[in-house]
């Protein structure tokens, strides 16, 4: 059984457009990938993820103090057990949403550890006018960092409210965003290493080595996965069998 998860940085829930272009595509992928397959949309304003309050501990020890007392911890389940992960956001300032920032913020230990790394995601944004590029970049920078790949991103137009989409256009980029998950399910294609994935794994792996006593916990992880083995990026995803 594949599964899907899809978090979607919207307070309007299951009403706003990111959620129904999320939800679409997942429903299309059900009629064409051939296997067993599970999805999930989760909104942001059904879970409680409270804003990282800059303690560090996570930088240190790889810990957060907080996961016991919301959401995240069942959330991070949800992203390792993943076999493709969406993240989608309304455009907000030509940036992604609060909500959808405040996962990243407490993921951002995860950029060093590569707790998601060889798994392929997909990146959607919804605007009333501009701010997709912007929206879709970012997504797809930190998937990047996180060891993912954003095998693909997609924007839709919405109304101002940001409840109405451009219903053919969303039609539309919701076969071919399903067609493109149904190859990496199917393992037709695969997440390689990249140009700029092995710089960002050269850099970290000398970043780690040189903060060990100020981050023993990342150094622990490294150690105990093996990385530190692994001559690059490549290596790594080999090593988790990518």
């Amino acid at each position: 059984m594949k599964k899907i998860i899809a978090f979607i940085g919207s307070s309007k829930g299951e009403k706003s457009s990111t959620a129904q272009f999320a939800r679409l595509i997942l429903e299309n992928v059900l009629e064409i990938y051939e296997g067993e397959t599970d999805f999930e949309v989760i909104t942001s304003d059904k879970v409680n993820i409270k804003p990282c309050r800059s303690c560090l501990n996570c930088f240190r020890y790889c810990q957060c103090p907080q996961d016991k007392d919301d959401d995240m911890t069942a959330i991070k389940e949800k992203l390792l057990e993943a076999d493709f992960i969406i993240w989608g956001s309304p455009v907000y300032a030509h940036q992604v949403s609060g909500q959808m920032k405040t996962l990243i913020d407490r993921l951002s230990y995860w950029l060093h550890i590569y707790k998601l790394a060889g798994k392929p995601g997909m990146v959607l944004a919804t605007t009333s006018s501009t701010g997709h590029i912007e929206v879709l970049s970012y997504l797809a920078k930190i998937m990047l960092y996180l060891g993912m790949k954003a095998v693909k991103g997609y924007w839709v137009i919405t109304d101002f409210q940001g409840l109405t989409p451009c219903e053919e256009d969303m039609q539309k980029k919701g076969k071919e965003a399903a067609a493109v998950i149904a190859d990496y399910l199917s393992g037709k294609k695969k997440v390689t290493a990249s140009p700029v994935s092995e710089k960002i794994f050269k850099a970290l792996k000398s970043s780690i080595l040189l903060s060990r006593k100020e981050k023993p916990g990342e150094y622990e992880i490294w150690e105990k996965e093996g990385y530190f083995e692994c001559d690059s990026f490549s290596d790594l995803l080999e090593k988790k069998g990518v």
